[in-house]
């Protein structure tokens, strides 16, 4: 015997609580006669169950697109009198939705931790500034720039500050500037064009109008000599406290 349509919308229907007594009671009767509908039935709620577990176990964690995009499915699939129409013709189709549901789930919820520049956006200043080390890497900033932590040094004020190298996809050469930690938030004081590099990797003298703003910032402000590589990664482990 093959289950109808209306069959497995009836099912649909008990599973859903929106049978009333005499309804109920007719499908439950046919089932104890008809081996096929009970056995959809099984399944269905072996199925309703899988999904209610995978939904269970991820019920903080379902992204806001996932949840938008299911809910937007079955406002279009919903037909009148408030019934979600089963495929037609499909007697496994309960497997495949299931599978297709979790397999979502499962893929949204799985933390991206490849570290590919793809997947990871590039830092803004202050975030790069917070948190990374002094060094000669440079590192992506979010508009497409680039930075590099040179040193980290005490102001006079109590406060933190660091030297930082930037290059911008609108300017040539690279940039030398300062920026200080004033209640949790970092502040550029100071951004001048960095000298120019000759091929012998001697730098060229700088006007007056360029680095020379950035050494002269720092000799006035440094309350100390830079923090040596263990002092500045015990700073910023403790949060610059």
């Amino acid at each position: 015997m093959t289950i109808s349509e209306a069959d497995f919308e009836r099912l649909s229907q008990l599973l859903d609580g929106e049978l009333d007594a005499a309804s109920r009671q007719q499908l439950e009767q046919r089932m104890a006669l008809e081996p096929e509908l009970a056995s959809a039935w099984q399944e269905l709620q072996t199925i309703n169950a899988t999904l209610r577990q995978a939904y269970a176990g991820a019920a903080t964690g379902i992204p806001q697109r996932i949840t938008a995009m299911l809910d937007s499915a079955a406002s279009r699939g919903r037909a009148k009198d408030n019934v979600v129409p089963f495929f037609r013709r499909q007697p496994l189709w309960p497997t495949a939705l299931a599978a297709s549901v979790v397999l979502a789930l499962a893929i949204a919820l799985i933390p991206d931790d490849t570290g590919s520049p793809a997947s990871t956006p590039g830092l803004t200043l202050a975030a790069a500034l917070e948190s990374l080390p002094s060094g000669d890497t440079w590192t992506a900033l979010e508009d497409g720039g680039q930075i590099q932590a040179v040193l980290t040094f005490a102001s006079r004020n109590g406060g933190w500050c660091r030297e930082f190298a930037l290059k911008q996809t609108s300017r040539t050469g690279s940039q030398r500037g300062v920026a200080c930690r004033t209640d949790g938030q970092w502040q550029t004081e100071v951004v001048a064009q960095a000298p120019e590099q000759e091929s012998s990797d001697v730098y060229r003298p700088a006007g007056a109008g360029d680095s020379q703003a950035v050494h002269h910032f720092i000799r006035d402000q440094a309350a100390d000599i830079p923090l040596s590589g263990p002092q500045e990664a015990a700073l910023i482990n403790s949060g610059w406290r």
